[in-house]
């Protein structure tokens, strides 16, 4: 059986970087600094999932303030990124978006032309992985680039 690098882009133009917002999320930027071209791009993306709980009548109020201040620190977060990207050589584009993780992260992925997707992945396993779900494994299962994935394990 032959294996062929076809699928693989030529050169990695555009980079996907998703974030959580966390310091490890964060800490792809230096992996996926190794594999970019010579003008890569990185885009950005926070995805911010809703509260798992209804906003009642009582607590809208409490809820919109709490979207409102997720949004707010989500963006101050994406500059400070894409600050450290620039040092990096990047140019950056950044997006806030709403809704499931890994959909909005493949989603994102075809709409900013991503040739490589690279993200951390918390390495949950047993119950926690039951109960959170991967998003990494979604992501994985349904993107068609290439995915760079950091287990926690892994130092540079």
């Amino acid at each position: 059986m032959q294996s062929s690098n076809s699928a693989l882009p030529k050169s990695l133009d555009c980079i996907l970087l998703p974030t959580d917002g966390t310091e490890f999320s964060d800490s792809i930027i230096d992996h996926a600094s190794d594999c970019r071209g010579a003008e890569a791009s990185a885009h950005l993306l926070r995805v911010l999932e809703s509260p798992g709980w209804g906003a009642s009548a009582f607590d809208a109020g409490l809820v919109s303030q709490y979207i409102e201040a997720s949004r707010e620190m989500s963006e101050q977060h994406l500059e400070a990124l894409g600050g450290k990207l620039k040092e990096h050589g990047y140019e950056v584009s950044s997006e806030l978006r709403d809704g499931g993780a890994a959909d909005q992260i493949l989603d994102c992925a075809k709409s900013c032309g991503a040739d490589m997707i690279a993200m951390a992945t918390h390495g949950r396993g047993g119950i926690g992985r039951l109960i959170l779900g991967s998003v990494a494994n979604r992501v994985l299962q349904h993107t068609t680039v290439p995915l760079l994935l950091i287990h926690p394990s892994v130092e540079k």
